[in-house]
């Protein structure tokens, strides 16, 4: 039997990178700056009931890169350069 694991976060209540799970009913949109971001109820638990873990609950929030402004700075990559390395690492 194949056992599938959650993401690895920050737990705030562990203090420590731990195995989470996202919540079900913890999905939804939100405002933000004009937009949209994705709202996700994640739980400490090596499963969906909250075992093998603190079960304590925070929300944690995808937002578009758009949406951030100059608060983000995203670095431009040349693909040429970016190939060329890949080539060297015996990746491509």
């Amino acid at each position: 039997m194949i056992r599938h694991s959650g993401a690895h976060k920050f737990c705030p209540n562990c203090k420590a990178i731990v195995e989470t799970r996202v919540l079900a009913n913890g999905y939804k949109q939100v405002r933000y700056q004009g937009g949209y971001a994705k709202q996700c109820k994640i739980i400490c638990a090596k499963d969906r009931r909250g075992t093998g873990g603190c079960g304590h609950t925070w929300n944690s929030y995808e937002i578009p890169d758009e949406l951030l402004g100059d608060i983000l700075e995203i670095p431009q990559v040349d693909e040429e350069t970016s190939t060329e390395r890949r080539r060297r690492r015996g990746h491509g």
